[in-house]
């Protein structure tokens, strides 16, 4: 039995466990079972493309190349205050998006779910090593996620975080600045 198959056997048998719950219980099923299916499209994408054929070699790598110049390129835009990357029903990303309107930030928001966007959470796991919603850039500096934007508000320094960097140093209000250490 191929890789392939195991992933579509796994799949199935977790969605027929979920559908025998109780109506309430099923709360998390639909989370689940978007996100298992997201997984099995990028394994099938990554295994289709290892099982080409081999005169189909020079193609496949053409495509790789080309996929993995666009990959190299950083997702965070210096030019925006603020970028958060997340999924419409994820609790976390509505909060770090309230947080950001409710503070009067413009902020880019970009829908993980959408379409057109089913590569990204790959990049963004690659460039971040963070495989958790929502990717928050300031800056086009990578924070974190809802508790890293949260803490970083609730210590006065979001409101330098958003400068451009020509117009960052000395905080106006004299406080001085505190660099929270990395979770890596």
């Amino acid at each position: 039995m191929s890789r392939l198959s195991r992933a579509r056997n796994h799949l199935a048998s977790g969605l027929q466990f979920y559908a025998s719950l109780p109506l309430g219980d099923r709360a998390t099923p639909v989370r689940w079972a978007q996100r298992a299916l997201g997984k099995l499209a990028a394994y099938v994408s990554a295994t289709s493309a290892e099982e080409t054929p081999s005169g189909d070699a020079k193609g496949s790598s053409r495509a790789a190349s080309v996929a993995t110049s666009q990959d190299a390129t950083p997702l965070g835009d210096e030019t925006l205050a603020a970028q958060v990357f997340g999924r419409e029903g994820d609790l976390w990303t509505g909060r770090a998006r309230r947080l950001l309107e409710e503070r009067g930030v413009a902020f880019l928001y970009v829908d993980l779910d959408a379409a057109s966007e089913l590569r990204l959470p790959e990049r963004l796991t690659a460039q971040t090593r963070r495989n958790e919603a929502p990717w928050i850039f300031l800056r086009g500096r990578h924070v974190g996620g809802f508790h890293e934007l949260d803490e970083i508000e609730r210590l006065g320094q979001l409101d330098a975080m958003l400068l451009p960097e020509s117009e960052r140093g000395k905080d106006p209000r004299g406080r001085t600045r505190i660099v929270i250490a990395g979770r890596d």
